[in-house]
């Protein structure tokens, strides 16, 4: 894993290696590298999630709401993640808080619907 504060200079020390590579080799791979900065200064422009500090919860905030067990707080988190990566617009604090109150109550709750799966 790598911090979100180094991802863009780890893209161009590889690309500055693939660059030094014989051209028959490295054919493809800085493109590639340019078009992975791309993707990845999109996906910041639109504040979409690209790690867990990018969410608009953390385990503070579950704490408060009455998740109290280390083991709890990471999982339920990881799910949250799972989801705003797949619904960027439900990355909103009370959104987020709504989810994990229904996953830990009766209701659904699924992009709409979420499924109350026990862990």
């Amino acid at each position: 894993k790598i911090g979100d504060d180094i991802f863009i200079d780890l893209i161009k020390v590889q690309r500055a290696d693939d660059s030094a590579k014989n051209p028959t080799v490295k054919e493809g791979y800085v493109e590639k590298s340019y078009e992975i900065e791309r993707i990845y200064y999109k996906i910041k422009e639109k504040q979409q999630c690209i790690s867990k500090k990018d969410m608009k919860i953390n385990g503070r905030d579950l704490i408060e709401i009455g998740i109290t067990e280390g083991k709890q707080i990471g999982k339920m988190l990881d799910m949250l993640f799972k989801f705003v990566v797949e619904a960027p617009e439900m990355n909103d604090k009370d959104k987020l808080i709504e989810v994990v109150r229904r996953k830990l109550g009766t209701e659904h709750y699924e992009r709409g619907d979420y499924k109350n799966e026990k862990d």
